[in-house]
């Protein structure tokens, strides 16, 4: 942004994966030593890294247990019928977009390596078995040097109602 007044602003990122913003002053004569530039870098996310984009959807299930034991030792079970979506990570481009079968399984063939987004999505014909539908999206990295072959991942619910993830090997 060239020819800025001075004065206080708000600068914002918007992704559909997430938003940022920070806060600028702008001074007419800004101190010695102040940034000249100013440079946002990625969300600290980590990506789930694996060599491929394949691999399981498992979902936190409700159980007859309590709410208790049902948060604190939550169960996992296959996510079949979840709608994924692989886009650029910076560019949003949808790559493809695939129905999970019954055991959960995906697989993205032939996506090189890079910087994606999967974006979940839980159809509410089957939410019901989950504690909430799920509805985010997960930063991946397909890296062909990875130490893991394909991803599993299993969904919960973060802060907010956003959508919490961990990659780990299937139970």
């Amino acid at each position: 942004f060239r020819s800025v007044r001075p004065g206080l602003y708000y600068i914002a990122i918007k992704h559909p994966a997430f938003g940022h913003s920070e806060e600028l002053q702008v001074m007419q004569y800004p101190p010695k030593g102040s940034t000249k530039k100013i440079t946002f870098e990625w969300p600290g996310w980590k990506p789930v890294i694996a060599q491929s984009a394949s691999g399981f959807l498992n979902g936190h299930v409700r159980t007859t247990r309590g709410l208790g034991p049902d948060l604190n030792q939550p169960a996992y079970n296959p996510v079949g019928g979840a709608k994924l979506t692989l886009s650029k990570a910076v560019t949003n481009e949808v790559v493809d977009s695939q129905i999970t079968q019954e055991s959960g399984m995906f697989d993205f063939r032939s996506v090189p390596a890079g910087a994606y987004f999967l974006r979940v999505e839980t159809p509410i014909s089957i939410a019901v078995r989950w504690f909430h539908p799920h509805d985010g999206y997960v930063p991946i990295e397909v890296d062909p040097s990875a130490m893991v072959p394909n991803f599993n991942l299993f969904l919960d619910d973060a802060i907010c109602g956003e959508l919490g993830y961990e990659q780990r090997e299937r139970e």
